[in-house]
């Protein structure tokens, strides 16, 4: 058998996000192209149960819509408020490093 047909890689294919077991139809939910079962499919703050209209999500985690307006509000950008760092830092740090290693390019 070839590695598409065995029934291992055809399980992780429906593999749930979270929990890493099979998902079927009737207990699936889709959510950024990624599957997961409807009681794995919670809130990475609060651990409140999600359904399809009633989650938002930012950098692969789902979050329920008070908590992602929550986050948002407590420092004013998709990034800090959740744990990431800024992408004006990102900026600063390149432009330092092309002032202290300038590169004599024509």
């Amino acid at each position: 058998k070839t590695p598409a047909t065995t029934p291992t890689t055809a399980r992780k294919a429906n593999a749930c996000e979270v929990c890493d077991k099979a998902v079927y139809f009737m207990e699936k939910i889709e959510a950024d192209k990624k599957l997961y079962h409807k009681a794995c499919f919670r809130c990475k703050q609060c651990n409140k149960a999600l359904s399809a209209g009633s989650y938002a999500s930012l950098h692969g985690n789902m979050y329920c819509k008070p908590h992602f307006k929550q986050l948002f509000k407590l420092k004013g950008n998709y990034d800090e408020g959740f744990g990431a760092t800024q992408h004006k830092h990102k900026w600063v740090s390149q432009d330092r490093q092309a002032l202290e290693n300038p590169t004599t390019e024509c």
